[in-house]
């Protein structure tokens, strides 16, 4: 499963804040079925998409409260960093990845 928010990706809000502890309360409410096949899953992880584009240092901090709430859920936390180059080093055409 993939949820994504419906926030504003021109800012540098960090929205896990918000949008991490909203999952964990609806995987809380997941009935006894749904909730062992959440639990049978062997990867679940909480990513968060960085739009870091030609920057050298990017700091997105997620409280302790967040990352202790994630652990305790079974749950990892990584970061994807979404550069303003492809892969072969080329520019990206615009800054929706195109």
């Amino acid at each position: 499963m993939t949820v994504e928010s419906d926030h504003d990706l021109n800012t540098c809000d960090s929205n896990a804040s918000i949008d991490i502890p909203h999952i964990l309360k609806s995987v809380s409410k997941l009935t006894s079925a749904a909730k062992r096949q959440f639990d049978d899953c062997y990867f679940r992880d909480f990513n968060i998409g960085v739009e870091c584009w030609d920057s050298w240092a990017y700091n997105h901090a997620v409280p302790a409260h967040i990352v202790l709430a994630v652990a305790d859920a079974g749950c990892s936390l990584s970061f994807t960093l979404y550069p303003m180059r492809r892969p072969d080093g080329t520019p990206r055409d615009d800054e929706n990845g195109g």
